[in-house]
C-alpha cells in the first residue's frame, strides 16, 4: 500500500495573523506555519472588519489565499440560509467555502482539511473532501462558552444566550463526531466532548509564538500586570471587576502599587481612566511583550466568563511571573499553587492573595522560578509542535490501493 502526495486546506473562522491582538488568531497562524513546513497549504479564512485591515499573510506561506469578508449582512445572510444552525455558527456560513474548496480539490491530487475554530465543523465532508480527511480544532467548547455568557448577561441577551446554549448542545457533538479527529487545548475540554459522544479527541497545548528568555527586572514599586485584548468582552469585564472590586483593597494597604494593563483593541480602553480608577496604567499594545512582563511582580487573570484555556496565563508562567487567577482564568492549565498559579474568586480573597505576594518580594521571585520550571517540564512536552501536527495530518490520508 502506498500514499500519494497530500495538500492541506487550512479553513479558519478568523484570519490567522502572527501579531493579532487576540490569542486565537495568533494560535491559528502558528498552526498554519507548522503545517506549511510539511505540506503545501491553501488558506480559506473568514475575516471581520478589523481583521481585513491586518497585514497580508506572508508570501510563500500558502499556495493560495482566499479571504471571505464578514459583515452584519453576511451574518444575517448566513442565518437565513441555514436556520438549522445556531446563530453563532451560521455567522460563518458561506457557499463560497464549498466552491473554493472544490476548486482546490480539482487541482490537487489528494486534499485534507485543517478546520480552525469549532464553527468550521459545519463544513465537514463538503467540497469533495471525505469526512475522514478532516480535523477540527476547537479553541472553545461553544456550548460551555454560551452557558457562561447566559449566566452573566441580562435581559434579552440572556434569553438569546439560553437559546444558543440549547441549539449548540444539539449541534456541536453531532458536527464534531463526523471529523476524523478533534483537537482541543486542555484535558478539561477533551472530557467535556467525550462526555457528549465525541470520541476521537486529542489534546495539544497551544505553542506560544515566542518565549525568549528575558532577565527579570521587577520595578522598585509593586507592579501587577494584566494582559488581554481590550476589545474582548470577557477581558473588559475581567479588568473592570478587578479595578472596581479588588484593586482598591490592595491600594489601601500598599499605596505604591501599580496595575499595568497590556493589550491592543481600542474599544475597551475608554473604560480605564487612571485618574478615575486609581493606580492604573494603560500600556495598550506592546511590541516586546517579554520586556514588559519582565517588569512585573505578579500577574492577574480575573476572568469571570469565557471558555477554553487562557493562553495569557501560560504566557505569564512561561516568563516567570506568579499568577493569581479566578477558577475560570486557570481552568484547563495543569498547574497549581506550587507552580505559581493560585486561584481566588471573591474580591476579598483575591485581594488578600495578591497582597500576600506583593508584601513578600522573595516569595514572588520563588514562585516565578517555579512557574518557569513548570512551563519547561510540564507544558512544553505537550505542546502542539511540528511533529505532532504532522502526526495528526498523516491520519487524514486516504490510502491509494492502486
Amino acid at each position: 500500500m502506498t500514499y500519494s502526495g497530500l495538500t492541506v486546506v487550512f479553513l479558519s473562522a478568523h484570519l490567522p495573523a502572527a501579531n493579532a491582538p487576540q490569542a486565537g488568531q495568533a494560535i491559528a497562524f502558528r498552526h498554519l506555519q507548522l503545517i506549511s513546513e510539511f505540506y503545501p497549504v491553501h488558506l480559506i479564512a473568514f475575516a471581520n472588519r478589523s481583521e481585513q485591515s491586518w497585514p497580508a499573510v506572508p508570501n510563500g506561506l500558502c499556495r493560495s489565499v482566499s479571504v471571505i469578508p464578514v459583515s452584519w449582512r453576511s451574518r444575517l445572510w448566513g442565518a437565513l440560509q441555514r436556520p438549522d444552525l445556531p446563530l453563532y455558527v451560521a455567522s460563518r456560513h458561506s457557499r463560497l467555502v464549498e466552491r473554493r474548496l472544490s476548486h482546490v480539490v480539482q487541482k490537487e491530487k489528494q486534499v485534507a482539511v485543517w478546520a480552525e475554530y469549532t464553527q468550521m465543523a459545519q463544513y465537514v465532508g463538503i467540497g469533495g473532501v471525505p469526512s475522514r480527511s478532516w480535523v477540527v480544532v476547537c479553541q472553545d467548547v461553544l456550548s460551555q462558552l454560551f452557558e457562561r455568557r447566559r449566566a452573566r448577561w441580562l435581559g434579552p441577551s440572556s434569553v438569546f444566550a439560553a437559546i444558543e446554549v440549547k441549539r449548540l448542545r444539539h449541534w456541536e457533538p453531532r458536527a464534531l463526531v463526523r471529523a476524523n479527529r478533534v483537537l482541543v487545548f486542555s484535558t478539561k475540554d477533551a472530557e467535556l466532548l467525550r462526555g457528549v459522544g465525541v470520541k476521537e479527541v486529542a489534546v495539544g497545548y497551544p505553542e506560544l509564538a515566542s518565549c525568549d528568555v528575558v532577565p527579570r527586572r521587577p520595578t522598585d514599586h509593586p507592579r501587577i500586570v494584566f494582559l488581554g485584548a481590550l476589545d474582548r468582552r470577557e477581558n473588559v469585564e475581567a479588568i473592570e471587576w478587578f479595578v472596581e472590586q479588588v484593586l482598591p483593597r490592595i491600594a489601601s494597604v500598599l499605596p505604591g502599587v501599580e496595575l499595568l494593563v497590556v493589550g491592543g483593541g481600542g474599544k475597551g480602553q475608554r473604560s480605564f481612566a487612571p485618574t478615575a480608577r486609581g493606580p492604573v496604567r494603560i500600556a495598550g499594545y506592546v511590541k516586546d511583550l517579554g520586556e514588559t512582563l519582565a517588569t512585573g511582580w505578579l500577574a492577574v487573570a480575573p476572568l469571570r466568563s469565557g471558555a477554553g484555556i487562557k493562553v495569557k496565563v501560560v504566557e505569564y508562567l512561561a516568563r516567570g511571573l506568579p499568577v493569581v487567577a479566578t477558577t475560570i482564568g486557570a481552568e484547563g492549565i495543569p498547574a497549581g499553587p506550587q507552580d505559581g498559579l493560585i486561584t481566588a474568586n471573591e474580591p476579598e480573597a483575591y485581594a488578600a492573595t495578591c497582597l500576600e505576594l506583593l508584601r513578600d518580594r522573595a516569595r514572588c521571585q520563588a514562585l516565578g522560578a517555579a512557574a518557569d520550571r513548570w512551563f519547561h517540564r510540564t507544558y512544553l512536552p505537550m505542546t502542539l509542535n511540528g511533529d505532532r501536527v504532522k502526526e495528526i495530518i498523516e491520519r487524514l490520508r486516504v490510502p491509494d490501493v492502486s
